[in-house]
């Protein structure tokens, strides 16, 4: 079964997909199919979107996970898997584990980001798993993305915890 439609079911949400859009491309046919998925959880509300693309040239589109926040925030959040120069850029952070320190960046304000560390499970959950989180202000919406997809309902559970962690420290900051 289709991972969207498995987290629709379990927790009651609204799954929706576009009709299979083709187009004919120098590289073969391109196969385009837009899915997401609304679902409320602890009255929260939660997106999922993915756009499905298949045919001759395979194009990794990823999951989209957005977390609506409920009142705006202010401050800047990002947080992304390091490049090689942030590896080789390293500097000891006597706050965060050295695996945590070399394979992530943070980009926030420093009083948040001592508030997210003091939690294990955000560290242990980032550590599992390479993702991309992003906080729009102006959308009210914190977006996660997992670099290589959602694999079972548990990741998803482990995601959305690491959103809820993010959340309770944004609306208390």
């Amino acid at each position: 079964m289709n991972i969207l439609r498995e987290l629709t079911q379990k927790y009651q949400g609204k799954y929706a997909e576009e009709n299979l859009k083709s187009i004919n491309s120098p590289l073969g046919k391109l196969n385009f199919q837009p899915q997401n998925s609304v679902l409320f959880i602890d009255d929260t509300k939660i997106t999922i979107s993915i756009n499905v693309t298949t045919g001759a040239h395979l194009v990794g589109e990823p999951y989209r996970i957005t977390l609506h926040l409920k009142s705006s925030v202010k401050p800047r959040l990002e947080i992304y898997p390091a490049s090689f120069w942030n590896r080789f850029l390293y500097k000891n952070n006597k706050y965060i584990t050295k695996k945590l320190a070399i394979n992530y960046c943070f980009k926030t304000d420093e009083k948040l980001f001592l508030k997210f560390i003091k939690h294990k499970n955000f560290c242990k959950i980032l550590e599992q798993d390479e993702v991309y989180i992003r906080l729009y202000p102006e959308k009210n919406q914190l977006v996660l993305t997992p670099k290589k997809g959602i694999e079972n309902v548990n990741q998803f559970e482990h995601f959305l915890q690491l959103l809820k962690i993010i959340e309770k420290e944004l609306v208390a900051f």
